[in-house]
């Protein structure tokens, strides 16, 4: 016998609401209202086999807001601009407790560059404890990850070694304030690195030996991408 209460009122409600229920019975209490709920009932009423493990907190629900980064407000299905979120399970209105899986789509020439806390994971999979907002960052660029791969003088930086071992050394025609993003062949990131001086380096160590795409990202657009062998 399962039964959900919701009401701080103790007096008859609970006279007539669990009369004869078996000591099987499980009552599910509103969140943050289990030591109440239990002193209140040991207080007033003794029911034969009853302990405080006949109770059960429901989980504590929070508020998730998933957008994509050119929208000020919105939610799972921000369509507008550059790409939008999807969630699993769907409904982000609806308050939230547990594991919830969060995917990034760019739309039209568009490529994901990351969370807004800097997690490049997509789909990634959160879990939701408290009320937070995630945002899908997204640069603007005529290709995807994939394609229009130029040679190293159609971009404005320079890549060496390339085969590269587990270090990339990259140089930048000019000063910038950007970031350095290295896609994997299925457009995803796999690498990002905030631009310090005109000489950076990108630790590939922990990439599996392959092909990918280095971009330069200015001001939301990204440069055409220079190939990358990892042996």
């Amino acid at each position: 016998d399962i039964r959900a209460v919701g009401s701080p009122d103790f007096g008859i409600y609970w006279r007539y609401a669990f009369n004869g229920c078996p000591s099987t019975t499980k009552i599910i209490v509103p969140c943050g209202k289990l030591e109440k709920y239990v002193a209140d009932f040991n207080t007033f009423y003794t029911y034969t086999g009853w302990t405080s493990a006949n109770f059960y907190e429901a989980p504590c629900l929070n508020t998730l807001t998933v957008l994509s980064s050119d929208v000020s407000k919105g939610d799972a299905y921000s369509f507008a601009g550059c790409g939008f979120v999807t969630t699993t399970p769907t409904n982000t209105q609806a308050n939230h407790s547990g594991s919830i899986t969060l995917l990034a789509l760019p739309r039209g020439g568009n490529v994901f560059l990351g969370w807004n806390d800097g997690n490049l994971e997509n789909p990634r999979v959160i879990n939701v404890t408290s009320d937070v907002t995630f945002t899908a960052n997204f640069a603007t660029c005529t290709n995807t990850g994939i394609q229009s791969v130029g040679a190293l003088r159609a971009t404005p930086l320079q890549a060496y070694p390339n085969p590269a071992g587990d270090v990339l050394n990259v140089e930048l025609e000019r000063a910038t304030v950007g970031t350095l993003a290295l896609f994997d062949l299925n457009g995803r990131v796999v690498e990002t690195r905030l631009i310090a001086s005109l000489r950076e380096t990108i630790n590939l160590s922990r990439l599996a030996a392959g092909t990918y795409i280095l971009r330069l990202v200015e001001n939301g657009n990204a440069s055409e991408g220079v190939k990358i062998v990892k042996q």
